[in-house]
């Protein structure tokens, strides 16, 4: 059901932007990692490596995700491939197995963009210097705070991620879209199904195409990832005289 033009361009947009592979552990030797500050630290020295601890564990939750996120994408591409056309029938229920599968990881990879979107805020909470506590961030909220700040909206990229959520006409349509889409498939109805809602003003509802949400899907999956990269790639940048500065004095030599 995908034409090979449409399929190369999907996992372009899927394989362009990733999490690095890099960690913010400070390594003592080839087994070993410092997990809390040396007696006589500094007050400085201290909040430094919890800073660090943190970002580990976001990098590393980030890449987790990532990487079960992209995984949806390419299970929904592999089960879109063998969807035939002819039979398709947005306005009937009866779904083929094929149809099935590739709604299941459609639906799957849609709510983890939303988890990506919460762990770049998350990232930002850090890197900002707000530290607010992290059940209290919910990211559409936290980067319209930010934006609102002066001396946090000029952080790298801010102002181009509340763009691209905004609403207006610089806003994502793309993200709007599937924002929707999650709210409604939480509150009302499924993606796979058609039918007459009797909810609000949409009384007859039709279930989109597998390939319009795919394309859908892998779109925003690329527009997440350029954000959750450049940041995490900046953070590592920032913070590597300081994982060699901790480290060095407690290199053991074998």
């Amino acid at each position: 059901m995908l034409e090979q033009d449409v399929k190369t361009s999907l996992i372009r947009l899927i394989n362009e932007y990733s999490v690095p592979d890099d960690n913010l552990f400070i390594k003592i030797n080839s087994e070993l990692y410092i997990v809390c500050a040396k007696e006589g630290s500094t007050d400085e020295e201290r909040l430094k490596l919890e800073e660090l601890h943190k970002y580990s564990h976001l990098l590393q939750s980030s890449r987790d995700l990532y990487l079960k996120t992209k995984f949806a994408i390419e299970m929904a591409m592999k089960y879109c491939e063998t969807i035939d056309p002819q039979r398709v029938n947005l306005f009937s229920n009866e779904l083929t197995k094929g149809e099935f599968e590739c709604y299941y990881y459609l639906e799957d990879a849609l709510y983890r963009i939303e988890m990506l979107w919460d762990a770049l805020a998350q990232i930002y909470n850090i890197y900002s210097g707000k530290n607010l506590d992290a059940k209290d961030i919910f990211y559409k909220r936290f980067f319209k705070s930010l934006e609102q700040d002066e001396s946090a909206s000029a952080l790298l990229n801010v102002l181009e991620i509340t763009a691209y959520l905004s609403k207006n006409d610089d806003g994502s349509e793309t993200h709007h879209r599937l924002v929707d889409l999650r709210n409604t498939t939480t509150h009302r109805y499924s993606l796979s199904v058609t039918g007459m809602t009797g909810v609000g003003e949409e009384n007859l509802r039709v279930r989109e195409s597998e390939v319009s949400l795919l394309c859908a899907i892998c779109s925003e999956f690329n527009g997440t990832m350029y954000f959750m990269e450049t940041i995490l790639v900046r953070i590592l940048e920032d913070n590597k005289d300081y994982i060699e500065q901790f480290g060095e004095p407690l290199h053991v030599i074998r």
